[in-house]
């Protein structure tokens, strides 16, 4: 699972919404919540569509 715990803090020092996600992600809020805290995984095109969007670095999506 990636650190979603730092994807959280990432969001929320850039003061980035669910509901922003939600939109760039072509989800509902409540699956954009579930991805942030990590209850859902996130594809590497979300990761990729995230980083474009919201310059949210890459590096928290890798995980070993």
């Amino acid at each position: 699972m990636p650190p979603v715990n730092d994807l959280r803090i990432y969001l929320y020092a850039h003061r980035i919404k669910r509901a922003e996600v939600a939109k760039t992600l072509g989800v509902s809020v409540g699956t954009a919540a579930n991805k942030i805290h990590g209850r859902t995984p996130i594809t590497v095109e979300e990761a990729q569509e995230l980083h474009d969007k919201f310059n949210v670095p890459i590096s928290l999506f890798l995980h070993e």
